[in-house]
C-alpha cells in the first residue's frame, strides 16, 4: 500500500527532458513507482488532473533569521513560506544575529531548525575568527563558509589582500566550498554622500542612485579579487580543488568575470542568480522604492535581461531566492535607512515559472537551474532535485491560473512587504500539493503538515519504514 499516489498528472521525466503522462507512488519518504496504473492502494490520492508533476525546487540562498531576529523570521515561518512557494530544500545563510560563524552558535541555529522546519533545511556558516574552528563546522554539516566582501560578520577586514587571501586558504584547506558576495568594503558615511550627490547632479530615482553606489564594476572586480587569491591560495598544486560559488549575479559585467575565470581557475566556479535580477530592474516604477532596495541592487533593464540569458545558457547555473524578511516599519523609511532585501519564498515558484516560461525558456531549462542544478551543488543529486524510482520524494503539483499579483497579506512569512506587488507582476501559475519527504505538507494550496527534524546535516536520521497507520501527513522524518 502507498503513503501517497499523485494520480493523472504530467511529471517531468529526467531522461527525456519534458512532461510525461503518469501515475507517482510514494512509500516510506521514497519515490516508489511511475507508472500509468489507477487506483493503486494509498493513504492519500492527489488528483494532478491538469497540472504538472515537478521536483521540489531547492533554494541555495535564503536568509532564515530567528536567534535575536525571529520578531523578522523563525524557522517555523520561513520553511512554511518554502513551502507555500514549491520549495522543498532550502539552504540557509550565516548573517544571523549574532552570526553562525562560531561552533555554538551553528549548534544552537541547527537546533532551533530540528525541531521547526517544514521543509529540508541545511546550513552555511560565516568564516570564524579562529581558523581552528572551521573543522568544527566541517563536522557539523555546514555547506561551506560564505564570505561578505563588502562586509566582514567578524569584524576582519576584506579590503586587505593578506587577510582575505589567508582566510580563503584556510577555507580551502579544510576542504568547505566558498561562496561570496562579491564587492568592495563600503562605509555608511561614504555611500550615504555618492548616493545623494547622483540624486541631486543627474536627476536618478533612489534604486538607479543605489544601483550606481554598489556598481557592477565593483560586483565584476569582486569576483575576479576572490578568485585570485583562491587560485593564489592553491599555490599551483594540482591537488587543490577549491569550490567558489558566486552569489545573487546581477549585471553583465558580473557574468563577464565569471566566464573569463572558468577557463583558468583550477576548481569548480559555480553562480546562482535571483528572479528579482532577472524579472525587476532599477528602471521599473514601485509604489515604494525602498522595498525593492536589496544587495546587490537592482540593475537596469539590460542587466536584468543578461542575467536571464546567462541563466538560460547555463553561464550562471541556478536560482535562488535570496529571501531576506524585513518588517515593514523597517523597510518603510528613507530609503537609505532601509535594509536591503525582502521575501520572496512564499511566490518563488509560480515567479520562476511564469517570468521564465513568459520569456522562452523550456521547462527543461527552469528544472535544471530550480531543481537539478541545486541539487547537484550540494551533493544531493542522486536523491533530490530529480522525479525517478529511489529518489526522495520531494515533489511539487503546480497548475496553470489566471493572471495574478501575488498579495504580500497571504504570505506564510512574517514579511508582509513585495516589490513585485509593487510593481503589479502577475504570475500565471500556483502551487497546488507539495510532498516533502514522503509527507504531504501542502494539500490544495493549504499546510496540511507538520515540522520535524529535516536538517541535511549529520543530526538527521531517516525514519524506519511505518508500521500501518502511520500518516504521511507532515513528521514522518523524526
Amino acid at each position: 500500500m502507498l503513503d501517497i499516489a499523485i494520480d493523472h498528472g504530467s511529471y517531468f521525466d529526467p531522461v527525456r527532458r519534458e512532461l510525461v503522462k503518469g501515475n507517482i507512488g510514494i512509500k516510506n519518504g521514497q519515490v516508489v513507482s511511475i507508472n500509468g496504473k489507477d487506483g493503486a492502494d494509498c493513504e492519500i490520492d492527489l488528483d494532478a488532473t491538469g497540472a504538472i508533476v515537478l521536483p521540489g525546487f531547492i533554494d541555495v540562498h535564503a536568509h532564515m533569521r530567528d536567534l535575536e531576529q525571529s520578531y523578522k523570521e523563525t524557522f517555523a515561518s520561513g520553511t512554511k513560506a518554502a513551502v507555500h512557494g514549491g520549495v522543498t530544500t532550502l539552504v540557509c545563510m550565516p548573517n544571523t544575529r549574532p552570526a553562525a560563524s562560531r561552533p555554538s552558535i551553528v549548534a544552537d541555529y541547527m537546533a532551533r531548525a530540528r525541531v521547526a522546519s517544514y521543509c529540508n533545511v541545511g546550513f552555511y556558516c560565516g568564516y570564524p575568527l579562529d581558523d581552528r574552528d572551521l573543522p568544527v563546522l566541517k563536522e557539523q554539516g555546514v555547506a561551506g563558509v560564505k564570505v561578505y566582501m563588502e562586509r566582514s560578520l567578524g569584524g576582519l577586514d576584506w579590503a586587505d589582500d593578506a587577510v582575505l587571501g589567508t582566510a580563503v586558504r584556510h577555507v580551502v584547506e579544510a576542504g568547505l566550498p566558498l561562496h561570496v558576495h562579491p564587492g568592495i568594503v563600503h562605509t555608511k558615511e561614504a555611500d550615504g554622500l555618492a548616493y545623494l550627490q547622483l540624486l541631486q547632479d543627474e536627476n536618478l530615482t533612489p534604486l538607479q542612485a543605489y544601483s550606481r553606489v554598489h556598481s557592477d564594476a565593483m560586483e565584476a572586480d569582486g569576483i575576479a579579487r576572490f578568485l585570485g587569491l583562491t587560485s593564489a591560495a592553491c599555490g599551483g598544486e594540482a591537488s587543490c580543488k577549491p569550490v567558489v560559488h558566486i552569489c545573487h549575479v546581477s549585471s553583465a559585467r558580473a557574468i563577464q568575470a565569471i566566464q573569463g575565470w572558468r577557463a583558468r581557475f583550477p576548481g569548480a566556479v559555480t553562480a546562482e542568480a535571483t528572479p528579482h535580477h532577472m524579472f525587476l530592474s532599477c528602471d521599473d516604477r514601485f509604489e515604494k522604492d525602498a522595498v525593492a532596495k536589496v544587495l546587490q541592487p537592482l540593475r537596469p533593464r539590460s542587466d536584468a535581461e543578461a542575467v536571464f540569458r546567462a541563466v538560460l545558457d547555463g553561464t550562471v547555473d541556478m536560482v535562488a531566492s535570496d529571501h531576506a524578511p524585513h518588517t515593514a516599519d523597517e523597510k518603510l523609511v528613507p530609503f537609505l535607512d532601509a535594509p536591503s532585501g525582502f521575501p520572496v519564498l512564499d511566490a518563488y515558484a509560480p515567479l520562476v515559472l511564469t517570468g521564465m516560461g513568459k520569456r522562452g525558456a523550456p521547462l527543461d531549462s527552469i528544472v535544471r537551474a530550480c531543481c537539478e542544478a541545486p541539487a547537484a551543488k550540494l551533493g544531493l543529486g542522486a536523491s533530490k532535485g530529480i522525479i525517478k524510482k529511489g529518489a526522495d520524494a520531494d515533489i511539487v503539483v503546480a497548475r496553470k491560473v489566471d493572471p495574478r499579483v501575488p498579495r504580500a497579506d497571504e504570505y506564510q512569512s512574517q514579511s508582509r512587504i513585495s516589490p513585485y506587488e509593487g510593481a503589479g507582476v502577475e504570475v500565471e501559475w500556483e502551487v497546488v500539493h507539495v510532498v516533502v519527504n514522503g509527507d504531504l505538507q501542502l494539500e490544495n494550496g493549504l499546510l496540511v503538515g507538520q515540522p520535524a527534524n529535516r536538517l541535511l546535516s549529520k543530526g538527521r536520521v531517516r525514519a524506519p519504514p511505518r508500521a500501518g497507520g502511520g500518516s504521511p501527513r507532515g513528521g514522518g522524518k523524526t
